[in-house]
Parts: C-alpha cells; structure tokens; sequence
C-alpha cells in the first residue's frame, strides 16, 4: 500500500496544475483575491501565457506570468510551503497599504494596486491573543498534572501529543479535550470540513468573546500567572509610557501615536493600583481593537 502511495504522489506532484493550484490557494489566503477566481474553478486550456488562444478567449489568471513563475519555484523548492508564504509575505504586493492613493475602481482588482482587508482566522485570532499576552494554553489530561497545550489523542483516548499553537491543530473540530477553546475558534466560524464551510462573517458572538471570554479574560491581568501585564508591572524600570509602547508593540505590532499615548496616560495615574488598572485595561482594549483581528 505504501508503494502505491508513493506512486500516486509522484504522478500528483508531477502535474504543473498541482504546483499552480497550491500557490493560487496560498495567494488567495494571503491577498484575499486569487490569481484565478474562484480559487477552485481553473480551466487548464486558458492557463499558459504562451499559449495562442482562439479569438475571443482570455487568460483566466489575473497575471499568468506570475502564477507560473511562483508555481515553477514552488515545485523547484520541494514544493516548500513555508518558503512560498515567505516569498509572497517579503513581495511589495503584500506590503502594499489598504490605502489607495486617488479614486479606487473594480477593474483595479486584478492589479493588486493595494492591500485588500482580511479578517484573521480563527486559528489566526487564537494564536495572536496568546502571542500578545504570553500565555499558552494549559490543560490536564486524565488526571495528569497541568501541562501546557492542547491534548491529541486517538481513537482509544490515549494522549498522541500536545500543541501550543491554534494553527498546529489537525482539523476544525479539535481540541477536543478543551471547550472553551473550541468554542472560542468556532464563533470565528471555522466550518467543519465537511458540511460547514469556512467563512470570514462577522458576528455578534465574536465581538462577546473578544471582550468576555475567558480565553482573553484570563490572559490581560496582573494576576494571570506569566502574562505579559505581569511582566511589564514587575519591571520598576519601565515608565508608564515605555509599558503603552511595549504594549502595542506586542498586541498591534506597532508603536502607538503621540495622539495616542496622551490621551492612555492619565487612565496609568500615580499609584501602582491605578498603574496596574491601566495596563490591564489597555491589554484588553488593544485585544478588542479592529487593528487587531484584521490584517490590512
């Protein structure tokens, strides 16, 4: 049977329209707008860009050249996922503002002239909230001690392996072992594979979560054994202006505005209580904002 899964591979892999397949799913992951759109609809006579076509046909992709060359050095790569997102994430497409300098037109989509809005996933949000304030999922399994992770297990219930990452997850319906994740994940509608599919609506449930789930709740305070609050407050050295700074930084991946800081640093005060309050407060503001679950 493995040699047969060996040989199905190499006939599967050997086939361009694989190679082309990937990266335009990648493409749309990160751009938002495919190079062929709908993402699942190529038609492989309409694909070469040295091709003649018949008149009053045209190439599907929006830039043919591209998606073949990316194809190309994706197969040339050893169809290396992770070198693909970084060729495409360091490109001056990706990094293009969401802001369009002048009157903005629907024949521009094909151009990728700016930075289309994208909501994080689910996984996305997850892993975000635990990247800004530090703390990794804990959890126990069968009466063990208190791990870090989430529990893998199998058909058995045996304990396969531990995950500290939402994206490392091996499908929708995990972690099974821990429903307060799960149900955080599932109100960024992350489908189920089979008859849910993945979408990026907006909710009144996710915007709940954000700002009362216990998954963001018991990250943001002082008293959250490892938070980044925790640590930030115990540094003496740092002014309540330096804590604003490494707060955005680590949440918003940027430094707050002038305009920003002036208006947070009265909610700091002069005592460690208030100092304290306006950090939390701050971390769980910072969590809540748009810039947070949308990357543009």
């Amino acid at each position: 049977i493995e040699v047969n899964r060996q040989a199905l591979a190499r006939l599967i892999t050997a086939d361009p329209q694989f190679s082309r397949a990937i990266v335009n799913y990648i493409w749309e992951n990160l751009m938002v707008e495919a190079l062929v759109s709908p993402s699942n609809t190529f038609d492989p006579a309409r694909l070469d860009p040295n091709a003649q076509l018949p008149d009053g046909w045209t190439m599907q992709p929006a830039n043919p050249q591209l998606l073949e060359a990316l194809a190309t050095d994706f197969k040339q790569k050893g169809f290396d996922l992770r070198q693909l997102i970084a060729l495409i994430t360091k490109s001056s497409a990706y990094q293009l503002s969401s802001r369009y300098p002048g009157e903005w037109k629907l024949e521009y989509v094909p151009y990728y002239a700016r930075k289309y809005t994208r909501r994080l996933s689910a996984e996305e949000i997850h892993d975000a909230i635990v990247k800004a304030t530090g703390i990794f999922p804990t959890m126990a399994f069968n009466g063990g001690a208190s791990l870090p992770g989430y529990v893998m297990t199998d058909d058995a219930n045996v304990e396969k392996s531990r995950i500290l990452w939402a994206m490392q997850l091996p499908e929708p319906v995990e972690p099974r072992t821990n429903g307060t994740a799960r149900a955080f994940l599932d109100s960024f509608l992350r489908g189920d594979r089979d008859q849910k599919l993945r979408v990026n609506d907006a909710s009144i449930l996710q915007s709940l979560n954000l700002m009362n789930n216990s998954f963001v709740m018991g990250r943001i305070h002082k008293g959250n054994a490892g938070s980044y609050v925790a640590r930030l407050l115990a540094d003496t050295t740092l002014t309540n202006e330096q804590i604003i700074t490494k707060l955005y930084l680590s949440t918003l991946s940027r430094r707050p505005t002038a305009d920003e800081i002036t208006k947070i640093l009265p909610y700091f005060g002069t005592t460690a209580a208030t100092k304290q309050s306006g950090a939390e407060s701050l971390q769980w503001v910072l969590l809540n904002k748009v810039d947070f679950i949308f990357n543009y």
